[in-house]
């Protein structure tokens, strides 16, 4: 019997299971120094007001730029703390299969399959993996991104190399596949609306479902910016924040995109695969 392997680094597999929920304490702490500087800059800007002698509002917009800047730094340190993890991590996977591959692991196999998943960083999979192997065997890279067949609103929109982290020099872009449609059931008063959606129907875990479109006898039309928003979700009922102009009315249907496809199929045993104008071609039996 083979002796169990013992890699250089220890801790691989524990550094690999979810690279980017360690840098949840990271973007805490990123977001608390962006306050503050946020917050710095509006006591400067009403010091100089009173020093000039000046209204405080019409600091405003500097202190919204300041803001805004702020935020986006922080994103992007998170967003390149993230990715050196994550190359760190395949340069350790890579190691690993020399590793095996030199004490004779895969003496018995025809080729070493590596394999990595992701459904935001494939594309660091594919430069890390890709490249030629000078192993004793032919190597097939495999990548597993669970997100391949629907994609999302939330996370991966904001991150994939598809979409929200494109050059801008992509050929295609990613699109939501998966839709949520849930009928508007009360609206108690004004700027509430209560939908008929729960936690039982869609993924929540990155991210409330994203209103797109409404329905009604006259036809569907998209959601302008801000006038639907989910707010909160119980077992089966979703609480949204409702413009005050908006002509959303009880019976209507809103269609929804969801974050993190990953954990809304095992809400379905079977979902319905549809054409342009929503009629059911066949189903799709989930198995998780």
């Amino acid at each position: 019997m083979a002796s169990p392997v013992k890699p250089s680094r220890a801790g691989l597999s524990v550094r690999g299971v979810d690279v980017t929920a360690h840098d949840d304490r990271l973007g805490r702490q990123l977001a608390l120094l962006a306050f503050c500087v946020t917050l710095l800059a509006c006591v400067a800007a009403l010091a100089i007001a009173g020093a000039l002698g000046a209204s405080s509002l019409s600091f405003l917009p500097v202190i919204a730029a300041v803001g805004w800047v702020a935020i986006k730094l922080v994103k992007l340190l998170v967003l390149r703390r993230t990715c050196r993890r994550i190359d760190r991590l395949l340069a350790d996977l890579r190691r690993l299969a020399a590793e095996l591959d030199a004490q004779g692991r895969f003496g018995e196999v025809a080729e070493i399959i590596v394999s990595a998943g992701g459904s935001i960083f494939f594309d660091r999979v594919i430069a890390a993996l890709g490249g030629p192997w000078q192993l004793s065997r032919p190597v097939r890279v495999v990548l597993r991104s669970g997100a391949y067949v629907t994609h999302d609103a939330g996370e991966y929109d904001r991150l994939s190399p598809f979409a929200g982290r494109a050059s801008g020099t992509e050929p295609e872009r990613l699109e939501q596949a998966l839709e949520l449609w849930a009928i508007v059931q009360s609206i108690p008063e004004p700027g509430l609306a209560v939908l008929g959606f729960g936690k039982r129907d869609a993924a929540h875990d990155r991210g409330f479902p994203v209103p797109f479109a409404a329905l009604r006898d006259s036809g569907s039309r998209p959601l302008t910016p801000g006038e639907l928003t989910i707010v909160a979700l119980n077992d089966q009922h979703a609480r949204a924040r409702l413009a005050a102009d908006s002509p959303l009315r009880v019976g209507d249907l809103v269609g929804l995109h969801v974050s993190h496809p990953c954990t809304s199929f095992d809400k379905f045993r079977f979902v319905p695969l549809v054409d342009d104008a929503y009629r059911v071609r066949e189903m799709i039996r989930c198995y998780l």
